[in-house]
């Protein structure tokens, strides 16, 4: 699966490995313009190729010809032959296939963070407005039975005509 994801570079360097060490004589090395013909690239990306294989010691660039020519060294051979190019391109895949998941994760994450929180905010807010109403609720249901429990006036008793007055003392 990562063998599509290696870089194009990665590739290319190995691909133009492989035309210069397929070679019918030592004497006959490719030029520039030959191997991106043979190998359908542009000529930029097989001196870039090129470039980066001489920077890792695989081949050697004869400039004194134009268009240049690409040497093939043993060290280049045996990178061929290991697949060294394209097995740390499947590497460099993984690693930033490892990579884009930990910032999805992390990106994931932080939206279910957020939704969270906001959804908390949201959950309190309404919890506030239901605990405000059930006080309130509570304060006229103790108001009305405090009305209740207080006990209705008395009637005041109608004196009788001619009918003796009673002291409050009782007697």
């Amino acid at each position: 699966m990562t063998q599509y994801f290696i870089s194009k570079i990665n590739i290319n360097q190995h691909r133009v490995l492989e035309k210069i060490y397929n070679v019918p004589s030592v004497n006959e090395f490719p030029d520039v313009r030959k191997i991106a013909q043979d190998l359908t690239l542009s000529e930029e990306d097989v001196l870039q190729a090129a470039a980066l294989l001489h920077g890792r010691g695989f081949a050697s660039i004869n400039r004194t010809t134009r268009p240049f020519t690409i040497v093939c060294k043993p060290e280049g051979a045996q990178a061929l032959f290991q697949k060294i190019l394209l097995e740390e391109g499947k590497e460099k895949a993984k690693v930033n296939m490892l990579r884009w998941l930990q910032m999805t994760g992390i990106f994931i994450a932080a939206i279910i963070s957020v939704s969270t929180f906001v959804m908390n905010i949201i959950s309190t807010m309404n919890n506030a407005k239901a605990i405000e109403s059930l006080k309130s609720e509570i304060t006229l249901l103790k108001r009305q039975k405090t009305n209740d429990q207080t006990p209705p006036p008395r009637p005041v008793p109608k004196l009788r005509a001619g009918a003796p007055k009673r002291h409050p003392g009782g007697r």
